[in-house]
């Protein structure tokens, strides 16, 4: 997604749509415009991206301050909220996903309500296969567990400026995991590193 972003001016609108791969399928970024301010975190966006299915389309705009964008669904023919983002995180209808993925649904929609995903997050929702989503409305933290393959997961947590931790559980066998997790990586001399074995068994 950054690449396809990439294409968008700054300080100007982006001529014409193109295609890119988002949410595991061809999508039409119709535009994506950067108004640079000074501090950076005052930077405008506003995106428009329109992702079709057989039965109906998906638009997302996503407008307002780098540092806080808000994102905005809407889709043809007009589906409620809870519809439109089981179908992009799960590629699923609400009425097929299981309980722990109707609860990320419920958790997204409150993170996407309060402000608390940032475009960093959305960039790995909308590449990745999502597994779960978490939010707490306390701290308003935003947490995912996105597969990347059998028994590797990518964690992801971001709080209402941007992307906080990110990290890799890569199971080892059957009681084994190995996890490690960057914390502030946007920030160079805030970031740290922490890798740690963890053991379970299951009663």
């Amino acid at each position: 997604m950054a690449g396809a972003w990439g294409n968008g001016k700054i300080n100007g609108a982006f001529q014409g749509p193109f295609d890119a791969q988002l949410f595991r399928r061809t999508v039409v970024i119709q535009r994506f415009n950067v108004l640079l301010k000074h501090p950076s975190e005052r930077s405008e966006v506003d995106g428009l991206i329109e992702v079709p299915y057989a039965d109906y389309t998906i638009w997302i705009r996503i407008v307002g301050r780098v540092s806080k964008p808000e994102v905005r669904f809407s889709s043809d023919p007009s589906l409620p909220p809870d519809k439109v983002v089981a179908v992009l995180l799960f590629g699923k209808t609400l009425d097929a996903l299981d309980s722990e993925q109707s609860s990320s649904v419920g958790r997204t929609q409150a993170a996407l309500a309060d402000g608390a995903v940032s475009l960093a997050s959305m960039y790995f929702l909308a590449s990745t296969p999502v597994e779960t989503v978490g939010y707490d409305p306390a701290t308003k933290v935003f947490t995912a567990k996105l597969r990347l393959a059998d028994g590797t997961s990518l964690n992801i947590g971001s709080d209402m400026r941007e992307l906080s931790r990110i990290g890799i559980r890569k199971r080892l066998g059957n009681h084994w995991a190995i996890s490690t997790y960057l914390d502030d990586p946007l920030t160079p001399l805030q970031r740290s590193l922490t890798a740690f074995l963890e053991w379970s068994k299951g009663y």
